[in-house]
């Protein structure tokens, strides 16, 4: 996809509406669950000869995409106006149909919990920390590999979120080069 986007001229989109298209409409055979370099520069050359192609549905990767969605939209509707399947009854196991278990408590994750897992700080300083994080959105941690910048953003991240729940949090991380742009974007205001 980042291909396309940066050069939707140059490259195809393979997203599952376009996957979905290529194989369907175009009948293209694609590797499954990727397309490894070799076959994505083949697939441009096979798709640049149908575009050249009088009888060609579509003629650019541009317009493939956008034919794309449109064909899924077309198929999603006439799926939709099919009658529903019945479902098949379903069989129950005896112990299913016993009372159901009760959920877990929840256990509120906070700065002591912090604490304890190891961090180094002190008590009063992760609060205003939090407070902070809470107030301006963002904290900077910086700091060479391996002293814990991550562990302490993740326990952060569960004290916000009131409970450590590692579904409930993502660590994102910027190459150097968006924050090199977004400083010299930032120096301009």
């Amino acid at each position: 996809m980042g291909l396309y986007w940066a050069h939707p001229w140059v490259f195809p989109t393979l997203d599952s509406k376009g996957r979905a298209y290529l194989t369907e409409r175009l009948h293209i055979s694609l590797p499954k669950p990727v397309v490894d370099g070799r076959g994505y520069v083949d697939l441009i050359d096979r798709l640049n000869v149908i575009f050249g192609k009088d009888d060609s549905p579509v003629r650019s990767f541009p317009e493939m995409c956008a034919e794309a969605w449109r064909w899924s939209e077309k198929k999603n509707a006439a799926q939709a106006a099919l009658p529903p399947n019945r479902p098949e009854p379903q069989k129950h196991d005896a112990n299913e149909l016993a009372e159901p278990r009760p959920e877990p408590p929840i256990e509120v994750y906070g700065v002591a919990d912090i604490e304890r897992d190891g961090c180094f700080l002190e008590a009063s300083h992760i609060r205003s920390l939090l407070e902070r994080l809470r107030d301006k959105k963002n904290l900077i941690l910086q700091g060479p590999p391996g002293t814990g910048k991550t562990w302490l953003g993740r326990r952060f991240a569960y004290a916000l979120v009131g409970r450590k729940d590692a579904r409930r949090v993502r660590a994102v991380q910027f190459h150097p080069w968006i924050v090199e742009q977004l400083m010299d974007l930032l120096k301009g205001w």
